[in-house]
């Protein structure tokens, strides 16, 4: 879930995200009706990514961008609720269960400190696994690796503002589309099947080229003059939508975390996938219509951050409490 200020407010996007937070409430609540649902944080990366280089690349051709107020912006957002959530379910295990408080410090540490990924990775812990004595704040992770690419987005979309504007036309974007391919080689080299998938699911290297992707599109949609016809007609937008709600709900209901294709290109090929499908909808935004399933999409899109932080405790405490019933 993108977590910063949002430039304007688009329904294309908080329909994006809200589609993309269901799928992991909905493997985090049933992983076994639910199996690809996780692949919500892959779509969450590629967006990510987008927002935050759209932005970026707007202020800096207007020569407004403060990387004081960027800081600011992203501390603003990020830790009160962040630190609402770990104070919470602290005092909850205090309460309830207070030996699994026990070496929690280094944890909470982590993640406050944005390297809850490396951690996790360091103590093998799975994201795979069902709740059974596992930590509430496992799916920390994701936000460790969306805050260390806070940190480097900006000098290299500074870098990139600056080498193209000396460059005639919009080639240079493809370098974000490399350093994708690059990262998912590194996946694929890395991959384990011996050991589990966590150390390439985890890793912010191996997990780059989903925001890489992202920023591809961002950079793309500053240099296109305009989008194909075929993206821009109604009738298409309506065919390539449908095609991926139906697309996105097999996904949901079929992919395994532990197949070994989805690290070895197939969260990559997933990644471009989503990202057309990101791009079209950019194209079309004012072609969604105001209808329920689009409210509710939307509304859980804006309020993505808080139901991101908040679901995976509350799953966790409710199973753990009617396992012990």
């Amino acid at each position: 879930m993108e977590v910063s200020n949002q430039m304007y407010k688009r329904t294309d996007i908080d329909v994006l995200r809200g589609i993309s937070i269901t799928g992991i409430v909905l493997y985090h609540i049933s992983p076994a009706v639910f199996p690809g649902g996780f692949l919500g944080v892959v779509f969450f990366f590629v967006l990510s990514g987008y927002l935050l280089s759209d932005r970026i690349l707007t202020q800096l051709n207007n020569h407004s961008f403060s990387i004081a107020n960027y800081c600011k912006r992203r501390i603003r957002k990020i830790y009160p609720p962040l630190f609402t959530i770990v104070v919470v379910v602290c005092s909850y295990l205090t309460l309830t269960d207070i030996e699994k408080l026990n070496g929690i410090f280094t944890e909470i540490l982590s993640i406050f400190s944005g390297l809850n990924n490396w951690w996790q990775i360091s103590n093998d812990t799975s994201y795979f696994s069902r709740f059974a004595d596992v930590s509430p704040f496992t799916h920390m992770w994701f936000l460790s690796v969306t805050m260390q690419f806070y940190i480097f987005m900006p000098p290299i979309l500074i870098l990139y503002n600056r080498f193209q504007k000396n460059r005639a036309g919009g080639s240079l974007r493809f370098v974000f589309l490399l350093f994708a391919l690059l990262s998912a080689l590194l996946m694929s080299y890395l991959y384990d099947p011996g050991n589990g998938p966590e150390r390439v699911y985890y890793g912010t290297d191996t997990m780059a080229f989903s925001l890489f992707i992202g920023m591809f599109v961002a950079a793309a949609g500053k240099n296109a003059a305009s989008a194909p016809c075929i993206l821009t007609r109604r009738k298409h937008f309506f065919l390539i939508s449908a095609g991926f709600a139906v697309i996105t709900f097999l996904l949901f209901l079929t992919v395994n975390g532990q197949s070994a294709y989805l690290y070895r290109g197939g969260m990559f090929i997933i990644s471009l996938c989503f990202a057309f499908v990101l791009y079209v909808f950019e194209n079309n935004e004012k072609a969604f219509k105001n209808t329920l399933p689009i409210q509710l999409l939307s509304f859980m899109g804006r309020k993505s951050y808080i139901i991101y932080l908040w679901h995976y405790p509350i799953i966790t405490f409710v199973f753990n409490y009617l396992k012990g019933r």
